[in-house]
């Protein structure tokens, strides 16, 4: 319980444009969830054409948000399992990282280190 809150906290102090907004978590015995805002299109580039622009404002977006986490953030955080599936796209079709989209941690605290 206590590594699920350690892992959750710095999740939920981030707040950026181009993270996925972590809502809440809940726990139940051994169960634990965490809830994030809703992105309606997922990733799914495959089933829309997209144009060179659109494809620029994707990457800009997931950028923004990889800088946010490993310069602009005061907690100086590092993903540490980078896949396509961790990048959802929003209304606007802008990239957004997901913080911890799959199971166990994701992310690594850096301030001691750097």
């Amino acid at each position: 319980m206590e590594e699920f809150k350690n892992e959750v906290i710095p999740i939920a102090k981030l707040q950026h444009w181009n993270l996925v907004k972590l809502l809440g978590c809940c726990t139940e015995g051994n169960e634990k969830m965490l809830i994030y805002e809703y992105m309606p299109n997922k990733n799914e580039t495959r089933s829309k054409l997209i144009d060179w622009q659109k494809w620029m404002q994707i990457i800009s977006g997931i950028a923004q948000g990889f800088l946010y986490l490993h310069q602009d953030s005061r907690l100086r955080i590092v993903h540490r399992d980078l896949k396509a599936s961790y990048v959802l796209l929003d209304n606007d079709i802008v990239g957004v990282v997901c913080q911890s989209c799959g199971s166990g941690s994701k992310w690594k605290d850096v301030r001691a280190t750097t």
